[in-house]
């Protein structure tokens, strides 16, 4: 029965500890952000969101390399906002050559798409924005 209660008692007098040291780290971080500027605040907090763009940048990619395995390239379609997109083959960059790649038409708020409204409605679309500014 005592061995149980010193055992509780070690439990509580380490968990004390380790929660001193969390608060205590906590502060430190806290303290540290403080002395960052604000542009270097901004760019700690857009640092950290780099990753998971890359991962949307790829996920974007890997999802347009399973349309064109469907539909292929030079091929037209249309979501349910009224954009139109295009698969292509893009000519390449200087930084990253992608196989594959799409032009779409402007989306509502927009001045401009990278495939003309023009050259979607020639392929049998209908687009639900105005061609002008809005």
């Amino acid at each position: 029965m005592q061995k149980n209660h010193d055992l509780r008692h070690t439990a509580a007098i380490v968990m004390g500890v380790i929660t001193e040291q969390i608060k205590q780290t906590e502060k430190e971080r806290e303290s540290k952000m403080e002395k960052l500027t604000a542009r270097q605040q901004q760019f700690v907090k857009l640092e950290k969101q780099r990753e998971a763009a890359k991962q949307v940048f790829a996920d974007v990619n890997a999802a347009l390399s399973e349309v064109v395995k469907e539909i292929g390239t030079d091929k037209y379609f249309q979501d349910e906002d009224g954009t139109v997109y295009k698969t292509t083959v893009p000519k390449g960059r200087w930084v990253e050559f992608e196989t594959v790649g799409y032009l779409r038409t402007r989306r509502p708020g927009e001045d401009k798409g990278s495939l003309s409204a023009k050259e979607a409605e020639t392929a049998g679309f209908k687009l639900n924005v105005s061609r002008g500014k809005e």
